[in-house]
């Protein structure tokens, strides 16, 4: 809990939502580079639930992993 406090404040958001952001822009990186299928992206960034992957991403990115950077 004190942890989480510290890093709210200085992060302005949660550890579990931090790392979330990371994983999800680290993802976009991939699949913007051509290099990697969505699925691919999705695990590389350390998802194991495309599912899930895909509910994130469309949160974060407004759009799904696989319209992403299309249009």
């Amino acid at each position: 809990e004190y942890f989480r406090r510290l890093f709210e404040n200085f992060h302005a958001t949660s550890p579990v939502k931090y790392v979330n952001n990371l994983k999800i822009t680290r993802a976009k990186e991939l699949i913007e580079s051509g290099m990697y299928t969505v699925t691919e992206a999705a695990y590389a960034s350390g998802y194991t639930d495309m599912s899930h992957f895909c509910r994130e991403f469309k949160k974060a990115m407004g759009v799904p992993p696989s319209r992403h950077g299309k249009g």
